[in-house]
């Protein structure tokens, strides 16, 4: 029956490719072999009914009338991807990157499009999958990669490995229910990142448990990205991203809206973030100032401003830029000898950095009707954080402490405003970056040689 089955097979290949060799077209398998593509998606599109009752699918069935509404999860998709590239894919969550990377993996069906895999494909999306409570650590190390496509003889050869990168030697033949959240993450990880494909789909989220093993988790995700097999990434880490691919698409709302070079993807995908997030603290920020503003003088502050390098207002900003404050104020009457005062609180309450402009005094001239104050750092060197500004105007006193200027202001703003940081390249919770300066002196027969 196997031979049967084996020669019916082989004439339908020769069929096929003698039917397409007589329309003048070419082979889908030579064009990978020319290509040297791994995966090819055209025009990909996956809709979902979204019903308001249970019972409105069963009506919609028995009346023929549409009682749903479509909601497309990926909208006419294009792209092609070679042989041993790695490619990020990233976009906001609901963006449509778990849905793309089921279909092509195989666990979710379609809805129109067209969908090409060549090479043996893996995924790491889920982890647990194939995991028994009752079962032991070792009894699901064979069940679970089993589910994931690994023959027994694959899992005899690597179980040695597996037990030894989860570190759970001591608890491996315990039953998998005894085991803690992240005792079963450790596990669940080891199975799923001991695969060896052609093409691999993984999520970066999945590295989970104590910041060790994570750093483990990693190791061996960027270990799998440089092995030259063809890799789909999934990730919020962009400095990630831009580490380890070579390319990069961009999702939102099921569209493509960037393909290409991995660090502009993640550029504009930035951007786009902290744009979104300017916006909404902007809004916080005009609705939260009325229970926050102590006014005990003829002078009033209207608006509070953000500047960026640009000159924009903003309230997202990156590290190290040119950032100002804009206070516009009102006075009742005419008033000389004034000062303002800005400060920084982080999120968790640590005072960061503050100005006051009568230290040393700076005479900023005579105050009437309205204008505005510009208080400029540049750079702003803040560290990456969330940053709540208050903000205020008061009577230069030579005498008066700074401790006491928010309660000696004619106006003070407690608070108010929200700024978030973000920091170029890797995440690095600081207070503040300092810069510095670095020289090596190398002894070369023993007189030194400096390296700036």
């Amino acid at each position: 029956m196997e031979f049967f089955n084996f020669y019916c097979r082989r004439a339908f290949d020769i069929y096929f490719r003698i039917l397409i060799i007589q329309k003048g077209q070419t082979p889908f398998c030579q064009c990978f072999v020319k290509m040297e593509n791994a995966v090819v998606v055209k025009n990909l599109s996956k809709i979902y009914k979204i019903y308001r009752h249970p019972a409105d699918m069963l009506k919609e069935m028995v009346f023929r009338k549409s009682y749903h509404q479509e909601f497309k999860a990926l909208d006419r998709l294009t792209f092609e991807i070679k042989k041993g590239e790695v490619v990020g894919i990233i976009g906001r969550n609901g963006s449509g990157k778990s849905t793309l990377l089921k279909i092509i993996s195989g666990t979710l069906d379609k809805s129109s499009g067209e969908v090409r895999v060549k090479g043996r494909i893996s995924t790491i999306l889920e982890l647990g999958l194939g995991f028994n409570p009752e079962y032991t650590g070792r009894e699901n190390i064979y069940n679970g990669a089993m589910v994931l496509g690994m023959s027994k003889k694959e899992i005899d050869r690597k179980i040695k490995s597996i037990i030894d990168f989860s570190e759970l030697d001591d608890f491996i033949d315990r039953p998998f229910k005894t085991y803690s959240t992240g005792m079963q993450a450790r596990l669940t990880f080891s199975v799923a990142s001991a695969i060896e494909p052609e093409i691999l789909i993984i999520d970066e989220a999945l590295a989970a448990g104590d910041m060790f093993f994570v750093t483990k988790c990693m190791d061996r995700i960027t270990k799998m990205c440089r092995s030259g097999a063809t890799v789909l990434f999934v990730s919020h880490a962009l400095p990630l991203v831009q580490k380890l691919c070579q390319r990069a698409i961009y999702l939102e709302r099921g569209r493509i809206i960037k393909d290409g070079p991995a660090f502009d993807v993640c550029q504009l995908y930035e951007q786009s973030i902290m744009q979104e997030i300017s916006q909404k603290l902007r809004k916080e920020n005009k609705s939260g100032t009325e229970k926050k503003i102590w006014k005990r003088g003829p002078i009033n502050l209207v608006k509070v401003q953000v500047l960026n390098k640009n000159g924009k207002e903003s309230y997202s900003i990156y590290q190290n830029e040119k950032t100002t404050i804009r206070l516009h104020y009102k006075a009742e009457k005419t008033l000389h000898d004034l000062a303002a005062w800005v400060l920084f609180t982080r999120s968790d309450g640590v005072y960061a950095t503050s100005y006051f402009s009568s230290e040393p005094y700076q005479n900023l001239g005579e105050f009437k009707n309205s204008g505005y104050i510009n208080i400029t750092w540049d750079p702003l060197m803040l560290g990456e954080g969330v940053f709540y500004i208050s903000c205020g105007i008061y009577p230069y006193d030579k005498d008066l402490l700074l401790s006491a200027v928010a309660a000696n202001s004619y106006i003070f703003h407690d608070k108010c405003y929200k700024l978030e940081i973000k920091r170029k390249g890797w995440p690095l919770q600081t207070v503040f970056d300092q810069p510095a300066t670095i020289i090596h002196h190398a002894l070369n027969s023993g007189r030194p040689s400096q390296n700036k």
